[in-house]
């Protein structure tokens, strides 16, 4: 059998929820051999759906990291300000980018 390439987590742009179960436990419990998972779906844990976490609000910070990156944009700083009524995923912070003119410059051409 050929060995599956491993692909992290970083290179897909994709963040998962806060809390995951081991797959061992999950299989134990629904009497799946944790191998076949293992070589099937390429997963030893799996993230939780928790009410305090927006899936489409972790996949839009994941896709804006992602727009940020490819146009070379540089993380700045976290900030967290005071929200009347926050929205799912405010405890996060907000985050902000900058590309100066100097650095713009400075890049090669995007390919």
């Amino acid at each position: 059998m050929t060995a599956r390439p491993r692909v992290g987590i970083e290179k897909l742009r994709a963040y998962p929820g806060s809390l995951a179960l081991p797959m061992d436990a999950l299989c134990a419990a629904r009497e799946h051999d944790p191998a076949d998972i293992r070589d099937v779906f390429m997963i030893d844990e799996r993230s939780l759906n928790v009410p305090w976490e927006d899936p489409v609000t972790m996949a839009v910070n994941a896709a804006s990291r992602g727009v940020m990156a490819a146009v070379r944009m540089s993380y700045v700083r976290t900030y967290f300000p005071e929200w009347e009524e926050p929205l799912a995923g405010a405890e996060e912070g907000e985050v902000e980018y900058e590309l100066t003119a100097a650095d713009w410059r400075a890049q090669a051409p995007m390919s």
